[in-house]
């Protein structure tokens, strides 16, 4: 009797989630992603509010490779899932004829585990199996009356259909979300080692889907600004996710993605997640980290050129910088506050977090723009996920040391930035006033002639007087 890969799908798995579909990157896989993220907080409120105790989620995909090479895959005691690094080993719960517990293995760290037993096989194309809560290291995992179906079709002699069932009495909240992201991840996993296996060279996404992703993101931005301040922002945010995907490089994590997105930013995602905290708050620091030195080199070159426009390129690579330090969720600096808080109290991170949203609730009210609701809307479900998934709680804990170091790095980041703007403000309206005095002796007080000499000099970046 060997362990089934169905084991997975208690949603511990999708903390490498982002590394399951190594093979594409796309605008349909963002959008999709984005889209299941959505439907499942959605959906999770919709049954908590008419309180439905019970749901059934599903997930299939095509493999190209055969039925059986498939079934093989699935049903092993110990597979290595190689996208993710994930290993999967199922072994006898002593004392307990029938039953087995699925360990989940990232790298150094092992993630809770599933307790299962099989009720109904028909090799190769279905296996029926039990969750059970009692024997499972980690019961909020697992629901009540907890069943995972499998079932494979053959399509052709080297394609094969997998489909993924789980209908469950939900025991927490967490399983809501965890459920539908963990079959989900359970498909991709198998997809993507089963076409290792046949041999198959995982494909990428034709170069001018990321073209036109960029392109879009340029346009996105050029239309809530200009297009030169466009171009400047897009170095900037591309400058930002250099700094975290050298890192993930680093740290041997490899890189999922590095790509822009239209109106919001940009995104930089790891092959493989995470194995410590530590690794974690490195990666969400270096984007600024990296930053931060050019800024001050760019500041000081508008210095000694006495550059306007350098100077207001300076003042917006720190603004949009800072802004990722606010420990508000999604952005940088909420992954490192809300993992040294966690560290306090769980439940002062939670307020932190709660107090952070009211914040931006208040900033949209006043502002009364869509994109920053929508960015509230994005946030909301990406806490909501995190909480769900429990994504970083297994990671390697920062001894106390390690911890002051994240902290002081934090720390010193911020006061970098506060320098920075001070500097890059000083040195901006010094170069400016420079240049409106040397027009204004040249070709005198008129508006007509204050207008000329910033259209010959091109101060676009900076507001007209």
């Amino acid at each position: 009797m060997r362990g089934p890969y169905g084991a997975e799908s208690n949603g511990h798995v999708a903390t490498g989630s982002r590394a399951t579909q190594v093979y594409t990157w796309s605008m349909i896989q963002l959008l999709l992603g984005l889209y299941y993220a959505i439907a499942d907080v959605v959906r999770a409120a919709t049954d908590v509010v008419l309180r439905r105790p019970r749901s059934r989620y599903t997930a299939a995909g095509v493999v190209r490779a055969p039925i059986q090479a498939v079934w093989d895959l699935l049903m092993r005691r110990d597979a290595t899932f190689a996208a993710s690094g994930t290993r999967l080993i199922s072994e006898p719960v002593a004392g307990q004829d029938g039953v087995f517990l699925a360990r989940i293995l990232q790298g150094e760290r092992e993630l809770p585990g599933v307790a299962y037993r099989y009720e109904r096989q028909e090799q190769p194309t279905l296996t029926v199996v039990r969750y059970l809560k009692e024997f499972s290291p980690s019961g909020s995992a697992v629901g009540t009356d907890d069943v995972v179906t499998i079932k494979l079709s053959s399509e052709a002699a080297d394609r094969t259909r997998v489909s993924y069932a789980r209908e469950l009495a939900h025991a927490s909240f967490a399983t809501r979300i965890a459920a539908p992201v963990g079959l989900r991840s359970a498909v991709a996993l198998a997809k993507a080692q089963a076409e290792l296996e046949a041999g198959i060279v995982p494909q990428r996404a034709p170069l001018w889907h990321q073209l036109i992703w960029t392109g879009l993101a340029f346009l996105s931005f050029a239309w809530l600004l200009d297009w030169r301040l466009a171009l400047a922002v897009m170095a900037i945010i591309a400058l930002h996710e250099f700094g975290h995907a050298l890192f993930m490089l680093r740290y041997g994590l490899g890189i999922h993605v590095v790509s822009f997105v239209p109106f919001l930013g940009g995104v930089a995602a790891p092959k493989r997640y995470y194995q410590s905290e530590w690794q974690r708050g490195i990666v969400a620091l270096a984007g600024v980290g990296v930053s931060l030195p050019v800024t001050f080199a760019m500041i000081w070159l508008a210095q000694a050129t006495s550059s306007p426009n350098l100077g207001a390129i300076a003042i917006l690579a720190v603004i949009i910088n800072a802004i990722n330090l606010v420990p508000f969720p999604a952005l940088d600096g909420s992954v490192v506050v809300s993992m040294l808080l966690g560290k306090l109290h769980r439940s002062l991170n939670l307020a932190v977090t709660i107090l952070m949203f009211g914040l931006f609730v208040a900033v949209g009210i006043v502002m009364r723009h869509p994109l920053v609701w929508i960015t509230i809307a994005l946030s909301f479900i990406s806490v909501v996920q995190v909480m769900s998934l429990k994504i970083d709680d297994h990671l390697i804990k920062m001894r106390p040391l390690a911890s002051l170091g994240i902290l002081g790095l934090y720390l010193l980041l911020v006061a970098g930035h506060i320098a920075a703007f001070q500097w890059a403000t000083l040195t901006t309206a010094r170069a400016e006033n420079a240049l409106l005095m040397a027009c204004l002796k040249a070709g005198g007080t008129s508006r007509a002639a204050i207008q000329a000499c910033r259209d010959d000099n091109r101060l676009w970046l900076l507001p007209a007087r």
